[in-house]
């Protein structure tokens, strides 16, 4: 019986006219997706009475109801299969340093790496072009590397076309797991050993925390960890 309105926040701009929409207290509760640890909107919101809920989770110093995959798990798990094929040279390829989960896949990437970590980098975006970049500047770091962990498929893929132009084959040489099971993943050549989220489940919930809290009942859960599982494919 609600209606919903998808609202996108590119720019300073479209924020100040999407925080304006719904601090106008024209909405009934927000649903926060993808957002940035330095967000513009989240303060504004919190100072206002709409019910609020993120699948940024957690979110850094606001206690904002959330949904997410576990992201600390499902890499600690992929990255402890890697390295149970016999990798002991293991790097990472971290996301934005702007999006909450990128720290909490690099944590689950050293827990599941333990003493075969030799380190890790971030990038500046979600794409296969700094998978490549970040990629190239691992191997000058670690030349012997031989397994690598990247925080999503797009930059797994590109780190694969990387390893390819200077000769290390994939898995044979270097073993490359991803994140999401986006649709690149079974398309990358070799395919991508990756980790799968229900994005369905999270969507539910999110929907079921908003609305639980409009109509003013308490949340048991006020922080959900959805479960992910490993998805094992040729590339490693």
């Amino acid at each position: 019986g609600y209606q919903m309105l998808l609202a996108l926040v590119d720019s300073s701009r479209s924020a100040e006219r999407v925080g304006s929409l719904i601090a106008g207290g024209s909405f009934d509760a927000a649903i926060l997706v993808a957002m940035s640890n330095d967000d513009p909107l989240i303060a504004r919101l919190m100072a206002t009475n709409t019910p609020l809920v993120t699948s940024s989770t957690p979110f850094p110093g606001f206690d904002i109801p959330s949904a997410d995959t576990d992201n600390v798990g499902g890499s600690r798990a992929i990255t402890a299969r890697l390295v149970a094929t016999g990798r002991s040279k293991l790097v990472a390829i971290g996301g934005p340093s702007w999006a909450p989960v990128t720290q909490l896949r690099l944590d689950g990437f050293h827990q599941g790496a333990k003493n075969a970590a030799l380190g890790h980098t971030t990038v500046n975006e979600w794409t296969l072009t700094a998978g490549k970049r970040a990629m190239r500047e691992l191997l000058e770091l670690h030349p012997d590397l031989d397994g690598v962990v990247a925080a999503s498929d797009l930059l797994a893929a590109g780190a694969t076309r990387a390893l390819n132009e200077v000769g290390r084959r994939v898995p044979q040489d270097v073993g490359v797991v991803g994140f999401d099971d986006a649709p690149i993943a079974a398309l990358n050549d070799p395919p991508l050993s990756t980790v799968r989220s229900d994005a369905r489940a999270t969507g539910i919930a999110l929907a079921d925390m908003a609305i639980a809290q409009i109509r003013g009942q308490e949340l048991p859960q006020p922080h959900l960890l959805l479960p992910n599982e490993v998805v094992w494919r040729e590339s490693a």
